[in-house]
């Protein structure tokens, strides 16, 4: 929500420009749909990866429970996007996991179903709390790991199957589209680290002081029509908005 809402203000001092502009009666608007073709292709599609209620979910160091008690799981996504030039394609995919890496055997399944190269297929992640995890170094003490391995097995090959599925998909609906691009700032993150000083051990805590990358790059493509079909966007916060309990 606060990313959306940072887009639209992005957009915002273009769009004040264009209203100006129009008090000329010598200019004349156009909007994407009166522009010449890009020669660029896009293509978006989403594909639900909600894990089922009672996998393991320990993202947290100071977490005792294993199964997700009290959280819905549901509404995880996996979001892909295509964009070629006619010539050659590149293929993004965002998935609400702590990881990309346990998918990334997705990516040569969808070269091999779309004829990207692998190479130019790319699937990062949203580094959500709220995805399943289990490690057996956490414990907790008395629990059958073995059970809880099999499940993330059997979760992780499903949501494989389903980001290059969503890929193939974005694949076959390519269409014309026209791409727009802005750069800004957030200002909802903070460094969360202290370093060790005068004697004292590094912490986690609210660090004002320290580096912290407010970069907001925003790209917005929309079709011929001038309807969106994706925006992508790029912000550097680890959202801690859930506790160990």
């Amino acid at each position: 929500m606060r990313l959306e809402s940072a887009a639209r203000h992005l957009f915002l001092p273009a769009m004040v420009l264009a209203c100006a502009c129009t008090a000329r009666a010598d200019v004349v608007e156009q909007s994407v749909k009166d522009a010449p073709p890009s020669g660029l292709l896009a293509g978006a599609a989403r594909a639900d990866i909600s894990p089922p209620v009672g996998i393991p979910q320990m993202n947290w160091g100071s977490q005792t429970h294993v199964e997700a008690q009290g959280i819905d799981p549901a509404g995880m996504q996996a979001a892909a996007l295509v964009l070629s030039d006619g010539r050659q394609k590149f293929g993004l995919v965002t998935v609400e996991l702590g990881s990309a890496a346990r998918v990334a055997a997705a990516v040569e399944r969808a070269a091999e179903l779309t004829g990207i190269p692998a190479s130019h297929i790319r699937i990062g992640s949203v580094h959500t709390h709220a995805g399943p995890a289990f490690q057996r170094a956490k414990g907790p003490v008395g629990v059958d790991p073995a059970r809880y391995e099999r499940m993330l097995r059997e979760y992780y090959g499903v949501v494989i199957d389903k980001v290059a599925g969503a890929l193939v998909q974005a694949n076959a609906s390519l269409r014309p589209a026209h791409l727009g691009s802005a750069r800004g700032a957030g200002s909802i993150n903070v460094n969360r680290r202290f370093r060790s000083r005068d004697g004292q051990p590094p912490a986690v805590g609210l660090n004002p002081d320290e580096f912290v990358d407010r970069e907001l790059p925003v790209i917005r493509i929309d079709d011929a029509q001038g309807r969106p079909l994706a925006v992508v966007v790029n912000f550097q916060c680890h959202g801690t908005v859930l506790g160990y309990e």
